[in-house]
């Protein structure tokens, strides 16, 4: 894993609606081997059997939590981020054409950059970096990243 991943792993796990789901795939920093997570949303553990600590614990200096950082380069890994970040941000109900609709959370790729998008009644709207939605206006302050983890992260950051 190259620093610059480790540092967005890190990031990611330091933003408060960070949460490990079954799925990811934890790397573990210390000797660099990957374990996928398994058990349940509310006591996810490795798949050696290893139950991952607390929230409380991943700050502590030579805990067991500051060895393992999710896998980014993972697509399921980024599929259960992408979870996160749906969950952050609830549906937006709308009536469009006489039809009830709940908005869509999705990314998209805008040139060099990949937005935090939802498609909601006459458009889509971008999430900004105050984590509100704008519909319309100039790019700045929209979450944004070079790729789409990059992206997702700065969008679950919004949300904390």
């Amino acid at each position: 894993m190259t620093p610059r991943l480790e540092a967005l792993a890190r990031r990611a796990v330091a933003c408060g609606r960070w949460q490990w789901l079954p799925g990811m795939l934890a790397f573990c920093l210390n000797d660099g081997t990957a374990y996928r997570l398994v058990g349940s949303e509310e006591q996810p553990r490795l798949s050696d059997g290893t139950l991952l600590p607390n929230a409380a614990e991943w700050t502590v200096p030579g805990s067991l939590a500051v060895r393992y950082v999710p896998d980014l380069r993972d697509p399921a890994t980024l599929g259960c981020l992408l979870a996160l970040v749906r969950k952050a941000y609830p549906n937006r109900r709308f009536m469009e054409d006489g039809w009830r609709m709940n908005s869509a959370l999705f990314l998209m790729h805008c040139g060099l950059d990949w937005d935090v998008r939802r498609r909601c009644f006459g458009g889509d709207e971008k999430l900004q970096d105050d984590g509100t939605w704008a519909d319309r206006g100039p790019r700045r302050g929209c979450v944004t990243g070079k790729t789409e983890a990059e992206a997702l992260v700065a969008a679950l950051e919004a949300a904390s």
